[in-house]
């Protein structure tokens, strides 16, 4: 987690980003590697917390 905002009394936005220590995955072959083509972030609704709505901003990676 890269850190969170509450949007307002009822919603909270965590901000994720990719961990260190892993390589990105190429989704067609399955090879890691260090080439990212570029980043996109996908704004995703999470499962309820208590009465918070949770809203989760994910990087995504495309790889070459």
């Amino acid at each position: 987690m890269e850190s969170y905002v509450q949007i307002d009394a009822h919603s909270v936005l965590i901000r994720l980003q990719p961990a260190a220590d892993h390589l990105p995955c190429c989704s067609g072959c399955n090879q890691h590697t260090l080439a990212i083509h570029d980043t996109s972030t996908r704004r995703v609704r999470e499962r309820d917390l208590f009465h918070y709505r949770v809203w989760l901003d994910v990087p995504v990676r495309r790889v070459r």
